[in-house]
């Protein structure tokens, strides 16, 4: 990873008696390098308190968004966050990723996922659809997969893959 930006802290007001500092912090990077590949740049906004990282707000290529927040108080961290993704061609997938990618990987992929619960534990849900895809030999218009659990098992449920007029269940898990 090469990363470099700049980061803004700006000193937010106490609530109602509340000493701890509070601050909104604005992150924009000006380039953005993981595994030699170039990634569009990202920027967003947070408010950091010794409470947790709230209104979190970055967006990242045009394509995702990241939003919720991390919360510190009372024991474990805690996170509610949700990860948009709109128009993002699968096909350059394989040159970025840690694991090998299926050969002929190609589609729009739109939809959430969702972290919510113990950092260290998260339950995981997920609700994609891949437009105009192919994975390995088989081309289909759509695809709706959709899964929930904490890592590593993520279970399928009413996920499907459309080629005109037939359909396909999946079923299994991530």
């Amino acid at each position: 990873w090469a990363v470099g930006g700049r980061a803004r802290f700006t000193p937010l007001a106490s609530s109602s008696g509340d000493l701890a500092p509070r601050f909104q912090v604005r992150v924009r990077t000006d380039y953005c390098i993981v595994e030699s590949e170039p990634l569009q740049d990202l920027q967003g906004s947070f408010e950091l308190s010794s409470e947790g990282i709230e209104a979190v707000d970055f967006a990242w290529g045009g394509v995702f968004r990241l939003e919720g927040r991390i919360l510190f108080k009372g024991g474990a961290p805690r996170e509610d966050i949700l990860l948009r993704i709109e128009g993002f061609p699968l096909a350059p997938v394989g040159d970025f990723a840690g694991r090998p990618v299926p050969s002929n990987l190609t589609g729009e992929l739109e939809g959430k996922l969702k972290f919510r619960g113990e950092m260290n534990r998260p339950e995981i849900l997920g609700h994609f659809t891949i437009k105009d895809g192919t994975l390995e030999k088989l081309d289909y218009d759509r695809a709706v997969v959709q899964f929930q659990g904490f890592p590593p098992y993520l279970k399928l449920y009413d996920s499907k893959i459309f080629k005109g007029r037939n359909m396909l269940r999946l079923k299994g898990a991530i």
